[in-house]
């Protein structure tokens, strides 16, 4: 079974910080060690929207889902990726530029699509990554939400970067998740996906009344799930 890991390591160093939120380092601190206790433990210290994470409704809708009453089925589902062989860095991605780069299937309802912008293989610096990235367009986000999608996997936000946080920021943010669309952010790897379709498992952290959930993401590309 082929399967491609499209997480990012958490505290590794192909973790990226995220500029300007407030978010701390992440902070893994043994408590007991192999010398002194006959084995390892620890504590770990992070803020929830750092590495590869989901973001469910709840992140910026009020009364929306949190992250334990995802239905982990709807986790795992059919994937489908949008490869873009060129993105202006810090600018709205189109829809046209979307589409031009692959025929999707006409239905794609429950689908997880994850769009590869190429900027993960440029951008090697956390101000840069996030700072620069490029971002979902309006009409882009619009037609994810009328394709009735599950979720949209990215390497980086589906928003421009530009804090501080505030009630009227993060409009591609509030168009998805208001419309039960998860965001998959920070993924990697994604040059290893050599299928057009495939299948993803998503799964967070069931963590309660969570506003997002760190997430191993995998892509099976054999076209099956383990038996």
């Amino acid at each position: 079974m082929n399967v491609v890991d499209l997480s990012r390591t958490l505290g590794g160093s192909d973790h990226l910080e995220v500029p300007g939120l407030g978010f701390g380092s992440v902070d893994y601190k043994l408590i007991h060690t192999h010398e002194q206790h006959g084995r390892t433990n620890a504590d770990l210290k992070f803020n929830i929207h750092e590495g590869t994470h989901i973001d469910p409704p709840y992140h910026f809708i009020e009364n929306g889902a949190t992250i334990d009453e995802i239905p982990v089925e709807t986790l795992i589902a059919p994937g489908f990726i949008f490869r873009l062989t060129s993105v202006m860095p810090g600018a709205a991605i189109p829809l046209k530029d979307v589409l031009s780069s692959g025929a999707p299937p006409d239905d794609l309802t429950g689908y997880i699509v994850i769009i590869d912008s190429g900027w993960g293989r440029q951008a090697l610096s956390g101000d840069i990554y996030y700072k620069q990235a490029p971002y979902l367009s309006q009409e882009l986000a619009d037609w994810l939400v009328q394709k009735r999608v599950r979720g949209v996997g990215l390497v980086n936000p589906p928003d421009k970067v530009d804090p501080p946080p505030r009630h009227d920021d993060a409009p591609i943010h509030r168009t998805l998740l208001g419309n039960d669309v998860l965001i998959i952010e920070n993924l990697t790897n994604l040059d290893a996906i050599t299928t057009k379709e495939f299948t993803v498992i998503a799964l967070p952290l069931k963590i309660a009344q969570g506003c997002g959930g760190p997430t191993r993401v995998v892509a099976v590309l054999d076209g099956g799930l383990p038996r």
